[in-house]
Protein backbone atom coordinates (compact mmCIF):
# COMPACT_ATOMS: atom_id res chain seq x y z
CA UNK A 1 0.00 0.00 0.00
CA UNK A 2 1.48 3.57 -0.85
CA UNK A 3 2.05 5.41 2.20
CA UNK A 4 -0.15 8.41 1.13
CA UNK A 5 -3.19 6.49 0.15
CA UNK A 6 -5.44 7.47 2.69
CA UNK A 7 -4.74 11.34 2.09
CA UNK A 8 -5.08 11.06 -1.31
CA UNK A 9 -8.44 9.14 -1.25
CA UNK A 10 -9.50 11.22 1.02
CA UNK A 11 -9.23 14.65 -1.27
CA UNK A 12 -10.58 12.68 -4.48
CA UNK A 13 -13.45 11.10 -2.49
CA UNK A 14 -16.88 10.34 -4.98
CA UNK A 15 -18.95 7.41 -5.58
CA UNK A 16 -18.46 4.63 -3.46
CA UNK A 17 -19.66 1.83 -5.79
CA UNK A 18 -18.53 3.28 -9.33
CA UNK A 19 -15.21 3.76 -11.11
CA UNK A 20 -12.96 3.94 -14.38
CA UNK A 21 -9.33 2.89 -15.26
CA UNK A 22 -7.77 4.48 -18.53
CA UNK A 23 -4.56 2.14 -19.71
CA UNK A 24 -2.68 4.64 -22.82
CA UNK A 25 -1.26 3.14 -25.96
CA UNK A 26 0.76 5.14 -28.18
CA UNK A 27 -1.42 6.51 -30.60
CA UNK A 28 -1.63 10.79 -30.52
CA UNK A 29 -4.61 12.46 -31.90
CA UNK A 30 -4.19 15.25 -34.47
CA UNK A 31 -4.53 18.02 -31.69
CA UNK A 32 -2.16 16.05 -29.40
CA UNK A 33 -4.30 14.34 -26.80
CA UNK A 34 -2.73 10.88 -26.07
CA UNK A 35 -5.34 7.98 -26.49
CA UNK A 36 -5.76 4.87 -24.44
CA UNK A 37 -8.64 2.34 -23.08
CA UNK A 38 -11.01 3.48 -21.00
CA UNK A 39 -13.23 1.39 -19.17
CA UNK A 40 -16.00 1.58 -16.57
CA UNK A 41 -16.75 -0.47 -13.30
CA UNK A 42 -19.77 -0.82 -10.96
CA UNK A 43 -17.96 -2.04 -8.25
CA UNK A 44 -17.01 -1.07 -5.01
CA UNK A 45 -13.56 1.67 -4.48
CA UNK A 46 -11.57 0.69 -2.46
CA UNK A 47 -8.38 2.68 -1.05
CA UNK A 48 -6.33 -0.25 -3.06
CA UNK A 49 -7.32 1.23 -5.80
CA UNK A 50 -5.98 4.26 -5.07
CA UNK A 51 -2.81 2.58 -4.10
CA UNK A 52 -2.73 0.95 -7.69
CA UNK A 53 -3.01 4.23 -9.14
CA UNK A 54 -0.05 6.03 -7.49
CA UNK A 55 2.05 3.13 -7.58
CA UNK A 56 1.80 3.26 -11.76
CA UNK A 57 0.14 -0.04 -11.87
CA UNK A 58 -3.49 1.00 -13.24
CA UNK A 59 -4.82 4.69 -13.69
CA UNK A 60 -8.13 5.03 -11.94
CA UNK A 61 -10.56 7.26 -12.72
CA UNK A 62 -13.18 8.34 -9.75
CA UNK A 63 -16.90 9.48 -10.01
CA UNK A 64 -17.07 12.87 -8.15
CA UNK A 65 -20.87 12.73 -7.66
CA UNK A 66 -22.45 10.33 -5.27
CA UNK A 67 -25.66 8.76 -5.02
CA UNK A 68 -26.83 11.44 -2.85
CA UNK A 69 -26.03 13.49 -5.58
CA UNK A 70 -23.76 15.27 -3.13
CA UNK A 71 -19.46 15.95 -4.12
CA UNK A 72 -16.32 16.87 -2.57
CA UNK A 73 -14.27 17.52 -5.36
CA UNK A 74 -15.03 19.24 -8.79
CA UNK A 75 -13.11 20.20 -11.76
CA UNK A 76 -12.74 22.20 -15.30
CA UNK A 77 -11.09 19.77 -17.56
CA UNK A 78 -9.38 21.99 -20.07
CA UNK A 79 -8.70 19.59 -23.30
CA UNK A 80 -6.48 22.29 -25.27
CA UNK A 81 -3.20 21.81 -26.37
CA UNK A 82 -1.07 23.18 -26.52
CA UNK A 83 -1.42 24.62 -23.19
CA UNK A 84 0.70 27.03 -21.38
CA UNK A 85 -0.30 26.14 -17.78
CA UNK A 86 2.77 28.29 -16.01
CA UNK A 87 0.75 31.14 -17.81
CA UNK A 88 -2.12 29.44 -16.70
CA UNK A 89 -1.79 28.99 -13.13
CA UNK A 90 -0.76 33.09 -12.57
CA UNK A 91 -4.10 33.77 -14.27
CA UNK A 92 -5.82 31.85 -11.49
CA UNK A 93 -3.15 33.18 -8.60
CA UNK A 94 -4.50 36.86 -10.02
CA UNK A 95 -8.22 36.23 -10.06
CA UNK A 96 -7.46 34.22 -6.06
CA UNK A 97 -9.40 31.21 -7.87
CA UNK A 98 -10.03 28.73 -4.93
CA UNK A 99 -8.92 25.59 -7.65
CA UNK A 100 -5.36 23.86 -7.96
CA UNK A 101 -4.03 23.10 -11.29
CA UNK A 102 -3.07 19.55 -12.67
CA UNK A 103 -1.44 18.84 -15.68
CA UNK A 104 -3.24 16.19 -17.40
CA UNK A 105 -2.16 13.03 -19.33
CA UNK A 106 -1.58 14.87 -22.65
CA UNK A 107 -0.69 18.21 -21.58
CA UNK A 108 -3.98 19.94 -20.71
CA UNK A 109 -5.21 20.58 -17.21
CA UNK A 110 -7.38 19.63 -14.63
CA UNK A 111 -8.42 22.56 -12.04
CA UNK A 112 -9.53 20.37 -9.38
CA UNK A 113 -11.84 22.26 -7.06
CA UNK A 114 -11.73 20.18 -2.93
CA UNK A 115 -14.07 21.09 -0.12
CA UNK A 116 -14.47 20.28 3.57
CA UNK A 117 -17.48 18.61 3.06
CA UNK A 118 -19.84 17.14 0.82
CA UNK A 119 -22.14 19.73 -0.75
CA UNK A 120 -24.83 20.00 -3.61
CA UNK A 121 -23.47 18.73 -6.83
CA UNK A 122 -25.55 21.66 -8.35
CA UNK A 123 -23.42 24.17 -6.61
CA UNK A 124 -19.98 22.51 -7.25
CA UNK A 125 -21.46 22.54 -11.25
CA UNK A 126 -22.37 26.11 -10.96
CA UNK A 127 -19.32 27.62 -9.65
CA UNK A 128 -16.79 26.04 -11.95
CA UNK A 129 -18.74 26.56 -14.69
CA UNK A 130 -18.15 30.32 -13.34
CA UNK A 131 -14.68 29.97 -12.81
CA UNK A 132 -14.44 28.09 -16.42
CA UNK A 133 -16.32 31.45 -18.20
CA UNK A 134 -13.85 33.76 -15.83
CA UNK A 135 -10.81 32.04 -17.26
CA UNK A 136 -12.02 31.80 -20.99
CA UNK A 137 -12.59 28.25 -20.87
CA UNK A 138 -16.22 28.14 -20.76
CA UNK A 139 -16.87 25.65 -23.38
CA UNK A 140 -14.74 23.49 -21.13
CA UNK A 141 -16.22 20.15 -19.53
CA UNK A 142 -17.32 20.33 -15.98
CA UNK A 143 -17.08 17.42 -13.35
CA UNK A 144 -19.12 16.36 -11.55
CA UNK A 145 -20.91 16.24 -15.57
CA UNK A 146 -24.57 15.58 -13.33
CA UNK A 147 -25.94 18.18 -10.57
CA UNK A 148 -28.52 15.13 -10.04
CA UNK A 149 -27.81 11.11 -11.08
CA UNK A 150 -30.76 8.71 -11.47
CA UNK A 151 -29.45 6.00 -9.44
CA UNK A 152 -33.23 4.07 -9.88
CA UNK A 153 -32.15 3.45 -13.37
CA UNK A 154 -28.55 2.27 -12.69
CA UNK A 155 -27.10 5.62 -13.66
CA UNK A 156 -23.75 6.44 -12.04
CA UNK A 157 -22.15 9.28 -13.32
CA UNK A 158 -19.09 10.17 -15.11
CA UNK A 159 -15.60 9.51 -13.91
CA UNK A 160 -12.41 11.71 -14.70
CA UNK A 161 -8.95 10.26 -14.64
CA UNK A 162 -6.93 11.08 -11.19
CA UNK A 163 -3.46 13.23 -10.86
CA UNK A 164 -0.22 11.60 -9.46
CA UNK A 165 -0.49 8.61 -11.41
CA UNK A 166 2.96 6.62 -10.79
CA UNK A 167 3.51 9.54 -8.98
CA UNK A 168 7.68 8.59 -8.93
CA UNK A 169 8.11 9.41 -12.44
CA UNK A 170 4.41 11.19 -13.07
CA UNK A 171 3.52 13.64 -16.05
CA UNK A 172 0.39 14.48 -13.66
CA UNK A 173 1.77 16.75 -11.36
CA UNK A 174 -0.12 19.78 -10.05
CA UNK A 175 0.90 23.87 -9.29
CA UNK A 176 1.21 25.33 -6.71
CA UNK A 177 1.65 29.59 -5.70
CA UNK A 178 5.48 29.53 -6.64
CA UNK A 179 6.33 27.96 -10.25
CA UNK A 180 7.17 24.42 -10.80
CA UNK A 181 5.70 21.03 -10.17
CA UNK A 182 4.44 20.02 -6.66
CA UNK A 183 5.63 16.77 -5.22
CA UNK A 184 2.71 14.49 -4.32
CA UNK A 185 3.30 15.36 -0.48
CA UNK A 186 3.37 19.22 -1.44
CA UNK A 187 -0.01 18.89 -3.19
CA UNK A 188 -1.66 16.94 -0.72
CA UNK A 189 -1.01 19.86 1.51
CA UNK A 190 -1.35 22.62 -1.15
CA UNK A 191 -5.12 20.98 -1.81
CA UNK A 192 -6.03 20.30 2.07
CA UNK A 193 -4.90 24.35 2.35
CA UNK A 194 -7.27 25.33 -0.63
CA UNK A 195 -10.52 23.07 0.76
CA UNK A 196 -13.65 25.86 1.39
CA UNK A 197 -16.90 24.95 3.11
CA UNK A 198 -19.93 25.69 1.58
CA UNK A 199 -20.61 28.93 2.49
CA UNK A 200 -17.38 29.96 1.15
CA UNK A 201 -18.56 28.86 -2.22
CA UNK A 202 -22.19 29.84 -2.14
CA UNK A 203 -20.45 33.28 -1.49
CA UNK A 204 -17.84 33.01 -4.37
CA UNK A 205 -18.13 36.12 -7.23
CA UNK A 206 -16.47 36.65 -10.15
CA UNK A 207 -17.87 39.27 -11.81
CA UNK A 208 -17.31 42.62 -9.67
CA UNK A 209 -17.54 45.19 -12.39
CA UNK A 210 -21.24 46.21 -12.67
CA UNK A 211 -20.59 48.54 -16.00
CA UNK A 212 -22.72 46.30 -17.69
CA UNK A 213 -25.25 45.74 -15.54
CA UNK A 214 -27.10 42.31 -15.92
CA UNK A 215 -25.45 42.28 -18.64
CA UNK A 216 -23.71 38.41 -20.26
CA UNK A 217 -21.10 37.04 -17.76
CA UNK A 218 -18.75 37.45 -21.30
CA UNK A 219 -18.47 40.91 -21.73
CA UNK A 220 -18.59 41.04 -17.97
CA UNK A 221 -15.19 38.82 -17.66
CA UNK A 222 -13.95 40.61 -21.19
CA UNK A 223 -14.45 44.16 -20.12
CA UNK A 224 -11.71 43.22 -17.01
CA UNK A 225 -9.31 41.85 -18.52
CA UNK A 226 -9.38 43.03 -22.16
CA UNK A 227 -10.57 42.31 -26.02
CA UNK A 228 -8.05 40.02 -27.07
CA UNK A 229 -6.28 41.56 -30.33
CA UNK A 230 -8.38 41.28 -33.59
CA UNK A 231 -11.82 41.31 -31.51
CA UNK A 232 -12.13 44.71 -31.13
CA UNK A 233 -14.51 44.94 -33.95
CA UNK A 234 -16.64 42.17 -33.34
CA UNK A 235 -16.59 42.88 -29.01
CA UNK A 236 -18.03 46.41 -29.95
CA UNK A 237 -20.72 44.98 -31.56
CA UNK A 238 -21.78 42.81 -28.76
CA UNK A 239 -21.23 45.88 -26.43
CA UNK A 240 -23.87 47.48 -28.82
CA UNK A 241 -26.18 44.66 -28.81
CA UNK A 242 -26.16 44.76 -25.03
CA UNK A 243 -26.31 48.46 -24.84
CA UNK A 244 -29.35 48.23 -26.99
CA UNK A 245 -31.07 45.64 -24.60
CA UNK A 246 -30.00 47.91 -21.77
CA UNK A 247 -30.42 51.81 -22.55
CA UNK A 248 -33.49 52.18 -25.08
CA UNK A 249 -33.16 54.90 -27.48
CA UNK A 250 -29.74 56.05 -25.71
CA UNK A 251 -27.60 53.35 -26.41
CA UNK A 252 -25.77 55.02 -29.25
CA UNK A 253 -23.99 56.99 -26.43
CA UNK A 254 -22.78 53.79 -24.70
CA UNK A 255 -21.27 52.39 -27.19
CA UNK A 256 -18.66 55.49 -27.94
CA UNK A 257 -18.23 55.58 -24.30
CA UNK A 258 -17.67 51.52 -24.36
CA UNK A 259 -14.75 52.17 -27.30
CA UNK A 260 -12.70 54.41 -25.04
CA UNK A 261 -12.83 52.70 -22.45
CA UNK A 262 -12.84 48.98 -22.83
CA UNK A 263 -10.98 48.38 -26.28
CA UNK A 264 -7.17 48.93 -26.07
CA UNK A 265 -6.40 50.86 -28.46
CA UNK A 266 -9.97 52.02 -28.97
CA UNK A 267 -11.32 51.43 -32.84
CA UNK A 268 -11.63 54.46 -35.33
CA UNK A 269 -14.35 56.52 -34.89
CA UNK A 270 -15.46 55.73 -38.43
CA UNK A 271 -15.25 51.88 -37.74
CA UNK A 272 -17.28 53.17 -34.44
CA UNK A 273 -19.92 55.17 -36.20
CA UNK A 274 -20.40 52.26 -39.00
CA UNK A 275 -20.74 49.75 -35.86
CA UNK A 276 -23.75 51.84 -34.83
CA UNK A 277 -25.24 52.21 -38.57
CA UNK A 278 -25.66 48.52 -38.74
CA UNK A 279 -27.39 48.24 -34.78
CA UNK A 280 -29.46 51.06 -35.94
CA UNK A 281 -30.52 49.19 -38.95
CA UNK A 282 -31.81 45.88 -36.82
CA UNK A 283 -31.61 43.87 -34.40
CA UNK A 284 -29.02 41.71 -33.70
CA UNK A 285 -28.34 39.07 -31.56
CA UNK A 286 -24.84 38.16 -29.66
CA UNK A 287 -22.79 36.30 -31.20
CA UNK A 288 -22.02 33.88 -28.76
CA UNK A 289 -20.64 31.75 -30.91
CA UNK A 290 -18.00 34.00 -31.88
CA UNK A 291 -14.69 35.36 -30.89
CA UNK A 292 -14.21 36.90 -28.50
CA UNK A 293 -17.62 35.91 -26.76
CA UNK A 294 -17.47 31.72 -27.23
CA UNK A 295 -14.48 31.19 -24.84
CA UNK A 296 -16.00 33.24 -22.03
CA UNK A 297 -19.46 31.90 -22.29
CA UNK A 298 -22.02 30.94 -19.04
CA UNK A 299 -24.70 30.13 -20.93
CA UNK A 300 -26.77 29.04 -18.16
CA UNK A 301 -26.15 32.33 -16.07
CA UNK A 302 -26.69 34.58 -19.11
CA UNK A 303 -30.32 33.52 -19.78
CA UNK A 304 -30.38 34.56 -15.99
CA UNK A 305 -29.47 37.93 -17.02
CA UNK A 306 -31.89 40.30 -17.61
CA UNK A 307 -30.00 41.48 -20.26
CA UNK A 308 -28.70 38.49 -21.27
CA UNK A 309 -29.73 35.87 -24.69
CA UNK A 310 -32.97 35.44 -25.10
CA UNK A 311 -35.27 32.74 -26.12
CA UNK A 312 -35.03 33.34 -29.53
CA UNK A 313 -31.44 33.22 -29.70
CA UNK A 314 -31.35 29.66 -27.91
CA UNK A 315 -31.76 26.97 -30.36
CA UNK A 316 -30.81 23.89 -29.60
CA UNK A 317 -29.54 23.39 -26.02
CA UNK A 318 -25.84 22.68 -25.66
CA UNK A 319 -25.59 18.72 -25.03
CA UNK A 320 -22.68 17.00 -23.11
CA UNK A 321 -21.34 13.70 -22.98
CA UNK A 322 -23.59 10.32 -23.83
CA UNK A 323 -23.27 7.56 -21.62
CA UNK A 324 -24.82 3.82 -22.76
CA UNK A 325 -26.06 1.52 -19.70
CA UNK A 326 -25.79 -1.89 -21.33
CA UNK A 327 -29.01 -3.02 -20.33
CA UNK A 328 -31.88 -4.72 -22.59
CA UNK A 329 -32.81 -2.52 -23.91
CA UNK A 330 -30.32 -0.20 -23.34
CA UNK A 331 -30.56 2.81 -21.61
CA UNK A 332 -28.72 6.19 -22.65
CA UNK A 333 -28.05 9.01 -21.03
CA UNK A 334 -27.68 12.59 -22.00
CA UNK A 335 -26.41 15.74 -20.20
CA UNK A 336 -28.48 18.73 -21.20
CA UNK A 337 -27.83 22.66 -20.44
CA UNK A 338 -30.72 24.33 -18.97
CA UNK A 339 -30.84 27.04 -16.94
CA UNK A 340 -30.70 25.91 -13.85
CA UNK A 341 -27.57 23.99 -14.73
CA UNK A 342 -26.86 20.77 -16.49
CA UNK A 343 -29.53 18.09 -15.98
CA UNK A 344 -29.07 14.36 -16.78
CA UNK A 345 -31.50 13.10 -19.10
CA UNK A 346 -32.52 9.69 -19.49
CA UNK A 347 -33.48 8.55 -23.39
CA UNK A 348 -34.87 5.32 -24.89
CA UNK A 349 -33.07 4.52 -28.03
CA UNK A 350 -36.01 5.62 -30.10
CA UNK A 351 -35.71 9.24 -28.57
CA UNK A 352 -32.23 9.63 -29.01
CA UNK A 353 -32.35 8.50 -32.98
CA UNK A 354 -35.72 10.98 -33.75
CA UNK A 355 -35.47 14.58 -33.16
CA UNK A 356 -39.32 14.90 -32.85
CA UNK A 357 -39.33 12.59 -29.87
CA UNK A 358 -35.85 14.12 -28.05
CA UNK A 359 -38.11 17.32 -28.20
CA UNK A 360 -41.10 15.55 -26.75
CA UNK A 361 -38.73 14.09 -24.13
CA UNK A 362 -37.12 17.56 -23.47
CA UNK A 363 -40.95 18.71 -22.56
CA UNK A 364 -41.35 15.88 -20.45
CA UNK A 365 -38.00 16.18 -18.55
CA UNK A 366 -36.39 19.55 -18.52
CA UNK A 367 -39.91 21.63 -19.46
CA UNK A 368 -38.10 23.08 -22.43
CA UNK A 369 -39.33 22.89 -26.38
CA UNK A 370 -35.79 22.61 -28.38
CA UNK A 371 -36.37 23.28 -31.77
CA UNK A 372 -36.33 20.21 -34.15
CA UNK A 373 -33.74 20.08 -36.71
CA UNK A 374 -33.11 18.44 -39.98
CA UNK A 375 -33.18 14.41 -39.98
CA UNK A 376 -29.15 14.70 -41.47
CA UNK A 377 -28.83 17.59 -39.09
CA UNK A 378 -29.51 15.49 -35.96
CA UNK A 379 -27.81 12.27 -37.16
CA UNK A 380 -24.43 14.41 -37.37
CA UNK A 381 -25.00 15.70 -33.65
CA UNK A 382 -26.09 12.39 -32.23
CA UNK A 383 -22.93 10.21 -34.07
CA UNK A 384 -20.54 12.92 -32.70
CA UNK A 385 -21.98 12.02 -29.15
CA UNK A 386 -21.51 8.21 -30.44
CA UNK A 387 -17.88 8.79 -30.97
CA UNK A 388 -17.54 9.29 -27.49
CA UNK A 389 -19.66 7.56 -26.07
CA UNK A 390 -18.92 6.16 -22.24
CA UNK A 391 -20.36 2.60 -21.85
CA UNK A 392 -20.98 1.25 -18.45
CA UNK A 393 -21.67 -2.73 -18.39
CA UNK A 394 -24.06 -3.17 -15.89
CA UNK A 395 -24.55 -6.94 -13.61
CA UNK A 396 -27.65 -9.14 -14.59
CA UNK A 397 -29.07 -8.05 -11.26
CA UNK A 398 -28.93 -4.12 -11.72
CA UNK A 399 -30.71 -4.14 -15.13
CA UNK A 400 -34.66 -3.24 -15.30
CA UNK A 401 -34.92 -7.53 -16.21
CA UNK A 402 -32.33 -8.27 -13.84
CA UNK A 403 -34.66 -6.68 -10.78
CA UNK A 404 -38.02 -7.39 -12.68
CA UNK A 405 -36.40 -11.33 -12.48
CA UNK A 406 -35.94 -10.57 -8.71
CA UNK A 407 -39.31 -9.52 -8.02
CA UNK A 408 -40.78 -12.64 -9.92
CA UNK A 409 -38.31 -14.97 -7.69
CA UNK A 410 -39.50 -13.17 -4.47
CA UNK A 411 -43.51 -13.57 -5.97
CA UNK A 412 -43.37 -17.23 -6.51
CA UNK A 413 -41.37 -18.61 -3.76
CA UNK A 414 -41.85 -16.13 -0.69
CA UNK A 415 -44.14 -18.29 2.30
CA UNK A 416 -47.48 -16.75 1.19
CA UNK A 417 -47.79 -19.43 -1.78
CA UNK A 418 -51.22 -20.82 -1.95
CA UNK A 419 -52.23 -24.04 -0.44
CA UNK A 420 -54.11 -25.43 -2.66
CA UNK A 421 -55.32 -24.26 -6.69
CA UNK A 422 -58.53 -22.51 -5.57
CA UNK A 423 -56.05 -19.99 -3.72
CA UNK A 424 -54.97 -18.42 -7.21
CA UNK A 425 -57.89 -16.45 -7.33
CA UNK A 426 -56.36 -14.76 -4.10
CA UNK A 427 -53.64 -13.63 -5.57
CA UNK A 428 -51.03 -16.15 -4.44
CA UNK A 429 -49.41 -18.25 -6.93
CA UNK A 430 -49.53 -21.78 -6.21
CA UNK A 431 -46.73 -24.60 -6.57
CA UNK A 432 -48.13 -28.42 -7.91
CA UNK A 433 -45.81 -30.97 -9.49
CA UNK A 434 -43.02 -29.08 -8.80
CA UNK A 435 -44.03 -26.06 -11.14
CA UNK A 436 -45.38 -22.61 -9.71
CA UNK A 437 -48.55 -21.26 -11.03
CA UNK A 438 -49.59 -17.42 -11.45
CA UNK A 439 -51.51 -14.60 -13.07
CA UNK A 440 -49.72 -12.55 -14.88
CA UNK A 441 -52.38 -9.71 -13.55
CA UNK A 442 -51.00 -10.76 -10.00
CA UNK A 443 -47.64 -10.45 -10.90
CA UNK A 444 -48.07 -7.05 -12.01
CA UNK A 445 -50.24 -5.87 -9.21
CA UNK A 446 -47.10 -7.18 -7.18
CA UNK A 447 -44.09 -5.21 -9.01
CA UNK A 448 -46.73 -2.08 -8.36
CA UNK A 449 -46.63 -2.96 -4.90
CA UNK A 450 -42.97 -2.70 -4.68
CA UNK A 451 -43.11 0.30 -6.91
CA UNK A 452 -41.07 -1.20 -10.04
CA UNK A 453 -41.69 0.29 -13.41
CA UNK A 454 -38.85 -0.24 -14.92
CA UNK A 455 -40.00 -2.29 -17.78
CA UNK A 456 -43.06 -1.99 -19.86
CA UNK A 457 -45.78 -4.70 -19.98
CA UNK A 458 -45.06 -6.13 -23.30
CA UNK A 459 -41.66 -6.69 -22.02
CA UNK A 460 -42.39 -8.18 -18.39
CA UNK A 461 -44.56 -10.75 -20.36
CA UNK A 462 -41.86 -11.47 -23.13
CA UNK A 463 -38.93 -11.81 -20.45
CA UNK A 464 -41.00 -14.46 -18.86
CA UNK A 465 -41.65 -16.15 -21.51
CA UNK A 466 -38.19 -16.42 -22.29
CA UNK A 467 -37.41 -18.44 -19.15
CA UNK A 468 -36.53 -22.27 -20.30
CA UNK A 469 -39.57 -24.50 -19.38
CA UNK A 470 -42.51 -22.10 -19.37
CA UNK A 471 -45.83 -22.54 -21.03
CA UNK A 472 -49.12 -21.70 -20.54
CA UNK A 473 -52.17 -23.31 -18.81
CA UNK A 474 -56.10 -23.00 -18.48
CA UNK A 475 -57.13 -24.08 -15.13
CA UNK A 476 -60.82 -24.55 -14.01
CA UNK A 477 -61.23 -23.37 -10.46
CA UNK A 478 -64.49 -23.28 -9.31
CA UNK A 479 -66.41 -22.73 -12.40
CA UNK A 480 -64.22 -20.03 -13.72
CA UNK A 481 -61.69 -20.59 -16.00
CA UNK A 482 -58.66 -19.02 -15.56
CA UNK A 483 -55.06 -18.09 -17.78
CA UNK A 484 -52.00 -19.21 -16.41
CA UNK A 485 -48.18 -18.28 -16.42
CA UNK A 486 -46.41 -21.78 -15.48
CA UNK A 487 -42.81 -22.10 -14.21
CA UNK A 488 -40.72 -24.97 -13.34
CA UNK A 489 -39.45 -24.43 -9.65
CA UNK A 490 -36.43 -24.89 -10.65
CA UNK A 491 -36.00 -21.49 -12.53
CA UNK A 492 -35.15 -20.42 -8.89
CA UNK A 493 -32.18 -21.14 -7.15
CA UNK A 494 -32.63 -22.53 -3.74
CA UNK A 495 -31.01 -22.98 -0.86
CA UNK A 496 -30.26 -26.91 0.09
CA UNK A 497 -26.98 -26.76 2.56
CA UNK A 498 -28.40 -25.29 5.75
CA UNK A 499 -26.18 -22.02 7.28
CA UNK A 500 -23.58 -23.00 9.52
CA UNK A 501 -23.79 -20.91 12.87
CA UNK A 502 -20.76 -19.58 14.28
CA UNK A 503 -20.32 -21.44 17.78
CA UNK A 504 -21.32 -18.77 20.92
CA UNK A 505 -18.75 -18.19 23.34
CA UNK A 506 -19.56 -19.27 26.86
CA UNK A 507 -21.12 -16.68 29.29
CA UNK A 508 -19.18 -15.21 31.79
CA UNK A 509 -20.19 -14.86 35.18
Amino acid sequence: MHPLTLEFATLFEGHSASFGTYTLTNEVKPNGKRIGKAASFNKTVTKELYSRHLLGIVGLGIVPITKESTCKFGAVDIDEYPLDLEKLNNRIAKLKLPVTLCRTKSGGAHLYLFTSVFIAASLMQKKLREIASALGYGEAEIYPRQAQILVERGDVGNWINLPYFDEVNTMRYAYGFEPGALTLVDFITHATKMRINEKELSELSLIENQDLKDGPPCLQHLIKQGFPEGTRNNGLMNLGVYARKAFGENWQAHVEEYNTKYLQPPLESAEVLQIISSLRRKEYSYTCKAQPLQPFCNASVCRTCKHGVSGADLGMPKMGTLTKILTVPPIWFLDVETEEGIKRMDLSTDELQSPLLFQKRCMEVLSTMPVILKRENWSAIVQKLLTEVVVIDMPAEATPQGQMLSHLESFCMSRVTAKTMDEILLGKPWINDHYIHFRLNDFLSYLTMKKYNLLTLNKIATYIRDIRGYKKDFLNIKGKGVNVYVLPVTTFETQTESFTTPPQPKEVI
